[in-house]
């Protein structure tokens, strides 16, 4: 375990935003279909048409999604795991820099006593892996699977991360996984105070 401060980092979009909610209905997209957190054309044929699949990537890229997103239930709360010797941070990854500006002004808003440095936003196609932090809260298991957390993960349930649809088992991903942000919240907490020890 970590000396000091704890860091415990939330993604943006999926765990604080309501992103993906916006961007599928836009492209006509049941969202509780998705069987994967990236857009797979050819194995979730069924139920995305390439002209659905090309709205979608054109929602991800245009900052009038972002605009009209609404942050979920729980992501005030996201600041009071502080009480427990952490500090929170915001990761989040944009398609570019216009989206990436108007987020950062949307947390710094939503988060006025967080310093710049605890968001962690960058532009482009692939998110960074954080090495120095405690807690990961997430909405993409890949990411999760990606993470250094040093005391464990926790993973927000969605159509497009089940376990089930990536061959895993639940002792193969080292996560908490809870219905949504509010309880996402909560396990932050019991992992900082020791109550959840996760294998590491």
């Amino acid at each position: 375990m970590s000396l000091g401060v704890r860091k415990v980092v939330y993604d943006c979009d999926g765990v604080l935003l309501a992103l993906n909610e916006v961007a599928h209905a836009y492209a006509g997209i049941d969202l509780n279909k998705r069987t994967h957190y990236r857009l797979r054309v050819d194995e979730e044929a069924e139920i995305i048409t390439k002209e659905q699949a090309e709205k979608l990537l054109k929602a991800y890229n245009s900052v009038e999604t972002f605009k009209k997103a609404k942050f979920y239930p729980g992501s005030d709360g996201i600041v009071k795991v502080e009480k427990n010797n952490a500090a929170v941070y915001i990761h989040s990854l944009s398609y570019n820099e216009e989206i990436t500006n108007y987020k950062r002004k949307l947390l710094q808003e939503k988060y006025p006593k967080l310093p710049s440095d605890r968001f962690i936003l960058e532009s482009g196609n692939d998110k960074s892996v954080l090495d120095d932090i405690d807690v990961l809260v997430e909405d993409c298991l890949e990411n999760v699977l990606a993470s250094k957390a040093r005391l464990g993960n926790v993973l927000i349930r969605k159509p497009y991360n089940s376990l089930k649809n990536y061959g895993l088992k639940p002792e193969d991903v080292r996560a908490v996984i809870v219905e949504d942000l509010i309880e996402a919240n909560t396990a932050v907490m019991l992992i900082l105070t020791g109550v959840i020890k996760l294998k590491q």
